[in-house]
């Protein structure tokens, strides 16, 4: 398809709006960045390299890079239609990338923390399963999708609403119902108040982290069905935005916790050499930490 057969057919009004989008969504994670400078400054720059930290930097400033980025090339390279079928495909990747690659980080940390809370029992893998296969069905569409010139409109949408996606939303609403629902199970394992403080807080960031992606998952699924195309900006860019505001937490109670937490991933990863559970005395299945829990970014 060439940028001439698309002339005719291209509203420069919607680019306006595909800027204001960008615009609006960089400068939400940027003033949401510039809150947390201070705290991130002491407990996360300062805290030795690991790979939680990696992923916790990736999570909020790479993610951050790369709305600078595109920001910048929906000014250069898309600001005139129309745009050439390439230049979609590749902006159209970039954004998929990004916010693929930060779900899965945001994921695999949902399961590490559902695989310490249930002393690393196999049913934690049978959770993992249908994790991967939501990535694998992602990866499936946009290959279907996206490869191809005709797939993209003047606006550099998506064309036509994959129908695969409406079992996609599904799916990925229901695994993480389902991590939810087994942290939540767990929320009276502790009996001491220091223990119960801290199950507290995993079931609070368990609520809140269910709660976005479950707005997300619905709203990148139900809006594309609404308007019949795919916009890259309302499926990627801010699902993106919302999912690293969720990896920053307000700050713990020191004296309940032991540590200013900063993050919900640092709040879902327990360090496991240090959660130890016995069977309750009562005879039931709830378990009973026999010592502290702690969050680290180690």
């Amino acid at each position: 398809m060439s940028t001439e057969s698309l002339s005719g057919a291209y509203n420069p009004e919607w680019s306006d709006a595909r800027n204001y989008l960008s615009l609006a969504a960089l400068v939400l994670l940027t003033l949401d960045t510039l809150s947390s400078c201070k705290l991130e400054y002491v407990y996360v720059w300062g805290a030795r390299l690991s790979w939680i930290k990696a992923i916790y930097m990736w999570a909020r400033y790479a993610v951050l890079a790369a709305l600078v980025v595109h920001y910048t090339l929906v000014h250069v390279f898309l600001a005139r239609g129309p745009v050439s079928p390439g230049r979609c495909r590749a902006w159209f990747l970039f954004l998929a990338s990004l916010s693929t690659t930060l779900q899965i980080c945001f994921d695999g940390l949902l399961l590490i923390r559902v695989w310490a809370l249930y002393k690393q029992r196999k049913i934690v893998i049978a959770l993992a399963i249908p994790v991967v296969l939501q990535f694998v069905t992602a990866y499936i569409l946009i290959g279907r999708n996206a490869l191809k010139d005709e797939d993209f409109n003047e606006k550099c949408d998506l064309r036509r609403t994959p129908i695969e996606s409406a079992p996609l939303g599904a799916v990925v609403f229901l695994t993480h119902f389902a991590l939810w629902l087994t942290t939540y199970m767990k929320r009276n394992m502790a009996q001491e108040t220091r223990n119960a403080a801290v199950m507290d807080y995993l079931v609070v960031t368990g609520n809140w982290s269910f709660s976005v992606l479950g707005v997300i998952a619905v709203g990148t699924i139900a809006y594309p069905f609404a308007i019949r195309t795919v916009n890259p900006v309302i499926i990627f860019v801010w699902p993106s935005v919302l999912i690293s505001m969720t990896v920053r937490r307000s700050r713990a109670n020191r004296d309940e916790l032991e540590a200013d937490c900063i993050d919900i991933l640092s709040h879902m990863v327990i360090n496991m050499r240090r959660l130890k559970s016995e069977p309750s005395p009562i005879g039931t299945d709830d378990f009973v930490l026999t010592t502290v829990i702690s969050m680290s970014l180690e």
